[in-house]
């Protein structure tokens, strides 16, 4: 919302990156947010990529979590 203020919502571009654990709630804001805004959206989620990297790696605990936020950031 700061950003769209800032500069104007047509040039800010926001992408929600969900998995399995995210929650309805969570995606719903960030529709939501879009929609108020006015921001250009797009919903891109990590699951396929995740249970890519799950199957070969088998990671667990701590690293599966940050697994998601790696591939947020590689994604972006």
């Amino acid at each position: 919302a700061i950003a769209c203020d800032a500069i104007g919502a047509e040039n800010v571009y926001g992408v929600s990156m969900p998995s399995k654990y995210s929650s309805e709630h969570s995606k719903d804001d960030a529709a939501d947010l879009a929609a108020r805004t006015g921001l250009h959206y797009r919903s891109a989620p990590i699951a396929p990529m995740f249970d890519a990297f799950m199957d070969a790696l088998g990671f667990t605990g701590l690293a599966e979590e940050n697994l998601q936020a790696r591939l947020r950031g590689t994604t972006l």
